[in-house]
């Protein structure tokens, strides 16, 4: 599991960068979330194709560990703190 660190430590500040970029409510949060992991993941089966990309079993598990660590995160975020939903 640590050749995978990478890309759930990679895709909790993917997902927490973009979440401050684009400047989500609830709702958008776990959309963006969703949509950065699985572009992730794509990207990785993707690399079968390319001159030098490696796919790696490990990578893809590793995306969804780091998906759900940011998913976990976000459930509490929201339900803890008294913030207004944008409502998006």
């Amino acid at each position: 599991m640590t050749d995978s660190i990478g890309n759930w430590g990679g895709i909790v500040a993917r997902i927490f960068l973009g979440l401050a970029i684009f400047n989500s409510g609830k709702k958008r949060s776990y959309r963006l979330a969703a949509f950065f992991s699985i572009g992730y993941v794509v990207y990785e089966f993707v690399q079968n194709i390319l001159p030098k990309g490696v796919f790696d079993w490990n990578d893809v598990f590793g995306t969804v560990i780091g998906f759900l660590i940011s998913a976990i995160i976000l459930l509490v975020v929201w339900r803890v703190l008294p913030v207004a939903d944008k409502g998006d």
